[in-house]
């Protein structure tokens, strides 16, 4: 059987009404999540609600009742999933500096020696400035970057506070102590 491709679909929804091709739709909406959720991002009054999803499934894995190591797969698997679904940067960037904020509380509440989280860690934090630089949310995210900065200073391992202040110090100029 051949591919499907972009326009025999084109020419096949052309030929549908939009009774049919609403029908179609709603077969999508509701037997994909990822379908469902794009949807919930585009026609819903706020995209906080599939966010928040994302950053529970995230701590889940890094704080879940069975976790002793967090798996790092996992942790961009979620990242990934919301790639596909995500409308606004500035949505990715709040669900990337989740994981790096839970991957700090989690090696600040443990002796972890796998240089591979920190690195991820590292990876994480600058994709995110990466974002906020990209769609020029420093406003919203420059507090919230400086706090990173300071709870990563509780860790001296892998030399994790030194490079992320490093990477803020780029993005934003030096680091203020963050308020509370």
């Amino acid at each position: 059987m051949p591919r499907l491709t972009k326009a025999t679909l084109q020419k096949h929804l052309h030929q549908l009404d939009k009774e049919e091709l609403v029908d179609q739709m709603l077969t999508l909406f509701t037997k994909f999540k990822g379908v469902n959720e794009h949807f919930q991002m585009e026609f819903g009054e706020s995209t906080k609600g599939v966010v928040d999803g994302y950053k529970a499934r995230l701590r889940r894995v890094f704080f879940g009742p069975r976790v002793r190591f967090p798996r790092l797969s996992a942790a961009k698997k979620i990242i990934s999933e919301f790639k596909k679904v995500a409308l606004f940067e500035y949505d990715l960037a709040d669900l990337i500096l989740c994981r790096v904020e839970n991957s700090i509380e989690f090696v600040n509440g443990r002796s972890y020696p796998y240089e591979n989280f920190y690195r991820s860690i590292e990876s994480s934090f600058a994709e995110g400035l990466k974002l906020i630089a990209g769609g020029r949310l420093e406003g919203e995210f420059k507090e919230r970057c400086e706090k990173i900065v300071w709870y990563a200073g509780h860790n001296k391992h892998f030399n994790l506070h030194q490079n992320i202040w490093r990477m803020h110090q780029e993005a934003f100029g030096p680091a203020e102590k963050p308020k509370s």
